[in-house]
């Protein structure tokens, strides 16, 4: 596994430099060595260590600003694909597909 996360942000219009900071902020206790915007609300996080990528990764769900943010731990098999659409749990939300295989996560 990859020392990085990707981490979607849910509904916030937040600039970089907002998110970039919290990151560092409520993940102070890891060595960050990147944080990266791929494209508005998609952000990949490379840490120093792969024991505190999968610490992050392995609590899922974040929340910054009062919404949501997503981490999945990131591996170099996989596609990205961010559709718009309304989630399961019945709010407009931005659904990302992480393949690896065809599946989704």
């Amino acid at each position: 596994m990859a020392k990085c996360c990707f981490m979607l942000c849910v509904g916030s219009k937040a600039l970089y430099d907002f998110i970039a900071g919290y990151v560092h902020r409520i993940w102070g206790d890891f060595a960050i060595d990147k944080v990266l915007m791929i494209k508005k609300g998609l952000y990949l996080v490379r840490f120093e260590e792969q024991q505190a990528a999968m610490a992050v990764a392995q609590k899922g769900v974040y929340y910054f600003d009062q919404k949501s943010f997503i981490v999945k731990a990131w591996s170099p098999e996989m596609e990205i694909q961010m559709q718009s659409h309304l989630c399961q749990f019945g709010f407009s939300c931005q659904n990302w597909a992480l393949n690896t295989g065809g599946s989704r996560a």
